[in-house]
């Protein structure tokens, strides 16, 4: 089970999202990136992904956003921005983070943005691995965060007209399946929506810095 939207989470029910069960986002997650998402579940959790699909409560949705536009905005300078804000964080690093970096992500997205109701939400320390040459970085959990075991990866890509897209790809299991197979299900299902919400907005303080 996968969600995938574009330009924006909004509970993912607009019209620019969809189911997609596929690893690769229909070919969004290059060969490239699934490697380098690779090594770091192996290395951080000694796991794989694949294995994680087998779990009743895999949560899995990628998001895509225009972060900048024109051809004469450098690529080093996107970085500089996007990896300042690796994650939605308590405070904004300095320098964009490097491999090995701690955060403790917390969030309070403006769910359903109708609506105007900030929504905290509780998340947990992550370990930030970075790949510039992608332009990509890993968002890793660390216990006792809520959606241990789990991954977030985000990368951008300029496209051959002007606009720069931001991708954010989000993958784990939760525990409470071990429990309650249905109820690991259903909790998997709003993790899907929560993470859309939650980067849509990081992508649009991304894009307002730029």
């Amino acid at each position: 089970m996968g969600v995938s939207c574009r330009n924006g989470g909004r509970f993912a029910e607009h019209s620019a999202c969809g189911t997609d069960g596929s690893r690769n986002f229909r070919g969004a997650v290059t060969p490239q990136l699934i490697a380098f998402e690779d090594s770091v579940v192996r290395r951080h959790f000694g796991a794989n992904i694949s294995q994680w699909e087998t779990d009743t409560g895999y949560h899995a949705y990628h998001l895509v956003n225009v972060i900048a536009v024109g051809r004469t905005i450098p690529m080093d300078r996107i970085w500089h921005e996007f990896a300042r804000r690796p994650a939605p964080t308590i405070g904004t690093y300095n320098a964009p983070v490097k491999t090995g970096d701690r955060s403790i992500a917390m969030a309070a997205p403006t769910m359903g943005r109708g609506w105007g109701l900030p929504v905290p939400l509780p998340g947990g320390p992550v370990v930030h691995y970075i790949d510039k040459s992608l332009w990509a970085l890993v968002n890793a959990t660390v216990a006792p965060h809520v959606l241990h075991p789990g991954i977030i990866m985000r990368w951008f890509v300029r496209l051959p007209g002007s606009e720069v897209e931001c991708h954010t790809v989000g993958r784990g299991i939760t525990v409470l399946s071990r429990v309650n197979q249905a109820a690991g299900a259903g909790l998997a299902r709003i993790n899907e929506t929560m993470g859309l919400e939650i980067f849509d907005e990081l992508d649009m303080a991304i894009r307002a810095a730029i």
